[in-house]
């Protein structure tokens, strides 16, 4: 069970580990200095104000301060159009798995023209399960209401669900995930799809969808750290030789309310596109760690000093209660086997989400 799960968690840790590496012109401001003992002597201060900097220059470049909010809203958004037919391909039912995952680099920046920091991370993935209702209500099986001109047995319902946990090794960090994801969605029919007078393509009508979507995750990075810094005076060293690190946990639950619109060119290929907004709830919860202390010598190896160094971040956060985003993707038809790729754009918050469903749709 432990490989198979493995096998299902070590592509994502390898994409959050890409994302975290994102490099830009500013330094992290992660790595702290803290507990200095013998406290308030400016020279030690400035040789330890020296080595922070030199270290955070040296990490990935992550926003700090508000990496708990900005993780659990980034974990809301991996969670966005897994497992969902925005095509319309399903007549009957669908079977298959979904990942995805998601990095906030704030409203202002681009991912595609390239970000200067990385705020937050996110991930999702799921075993996936739909059902298409009109086939039922066809055989008198169902009889569900409608209102405001919708048909609710024109619906179909997807679910999702996946746990597990894994840690993995990959260029020196040390990635742990523990997650557990659940999705409930019912999509139903705004408009009709429509066969134009062209066989080479179908337009899928507009659909409006709903559900309830959860997640719960926890994240932690390990770094090793080995490092021996003169400073600028020539007057102090500073030595560390341990593991630094931090942990976040994310909890989320989002309602959210989506309209979209679907179109085949070929029989081969089709495309989706709409736009969401969420209702969200949660929080976030951040913790640091490190296993070694700093070491402050003379030039002629005294000890003079002690520290502390660990991972800063904010301790609690809550996601952003409302959201607004848009989204498209492409599907390509392998017979009943489907790829779906899709991407996700927090319009307000910055946050990009990329995903793929592999499906067999009946």
């Amino acid at each position: 069970m432990k490989k198979k799960r493995q096998f299902f968690f070590v592509p994502l840790v390898t994409l959050i580990l890409g994302l975290i590496s994102l490099k830009g012109e500013g330094a992290t401001n992660f790595f702290k200095i803290t507990n200095i003992n013998p406290p308030n002597i400016p020279a030690i201060n400035a040789a330890l104000s020296e080595f922070e900097t030199t270290i955070n220059n040296q990490l990935p470049s992550i926003e700090s301060a508000d990496l708990t909010k900005d993780t659990v809203n980034s974990n809301i958004i991996s969670n966005k159009g897994v497992g969902v037919d925005y095509t319309n391909s399903m007549k009957r039912f669908l079977i298959g798995w979904s990942q995805s995952a998601s990095v906030n680099v704030g409203s202002s920046e681009n991912i595609l023209s390239g970000a200067k920091t990385v705020k937050g991370f996110g991930m999702g993935t799921q075993f996936n399960l739909g059902f298409n209702l009109e086939p039922l209500k066809k055989r008198n099986l169902i009889d569900l209401p409608s209102f405001w001109r919708i048909d609710l047995n024109n619906s179909k319902v997807f679910m999702g669900l996946m746990t597990g946990k894994t840690s993995q090794k990959v260029s020196g960090y040390t990635l742990g995930f523990d997650i557990f994801t659940f999705n409930l969605r019912i999509m139903t029919k705004l408009k009709k799809a429509e066969d134009f007078k062209s066989y080479f393509f179908k337009w899928g009508g507009i659909d409006l969808s709903t559900g309830l979507e959860g997640n719960k995750t926890t994240l932690s990075v390990s770094v090793p750290r080995k490092d021996s810094i003169t400073d600028s005076t020539n007057t102090y060293k500073t030595t560390f030789d341990g593991t630094v690190g931090f942990k976040v946990d994310s909890s989320s639950l989002s309602i959210p309310l989506e309209v979209s619109a679907s179109a085949t060119f070929f029989s081969f290929i089709d495309l989706f596109w709409g736009l969401g907004t969420d209702l969200n709830f949660g929080y976030g919860k951040g913790s640091s760690f490190s296993d070694s202390d700093v070491f402050i010598y003379d030039m002629g190896d005294n000890l003079i000093a002690t520290a502390d160094a660990e991972f800063n971040l904010g301790s609690t956060g809550a996601p952003s209660i409302m959201n607004v985003r848009w989204f498209t993707g492409t599907q390509v038809n392998l017979w009943k086997m489907k790829v779906a790729l899709q991407a996700q754009h927090s319009i307000i918050q910055g946050i990009w989400g990329f995903g793929a469903n592999f499906n067999f749709i009946f």
